[in-house]
């Protein structure tokens, strides 16, 4: 069974019209890439950790950003904002 991601404003809409208050179901290795898109790896940095292709990370990442309606940028920065880490700068 998949485990979800909380979206964070109340007002955006996901691309299938889910309420952004609402959990989107992610795969265990789809939370993995998130994790490590949370870290500020790139794609190649993640391959080479989780020991898989740079196309299976590539389609991991895509599913990511299309299930959370979301830029990897804005992806990134929500995924640290939710462990805690501070930005610099």
């Amino acid at each position: 069974m998949a485990a979800g991601v909380m979206l964070g404003c109340p007002r955006q809409r996901t691309p299938a019209g889910l309420d952004a208050k609402q959990v989107v179901p992610l795969t265990r290795r789809e939370r993995d890439v998130l994790a490590l898109l949370g870290r500020g790896l790139r794609n190649q940095e993640m391959a080479a950790e989780l020991t898989v292709s740079l196309k299976t990370v590539e389609f991991h990442v895509a599913n990511i950003l299309h299930k959370l309606g979301r830029s990897r940028t804005e992806v990134v920065r929500m995924t640290a904002e939710a462990a805690g880490v501070e930005r610099v700068g």
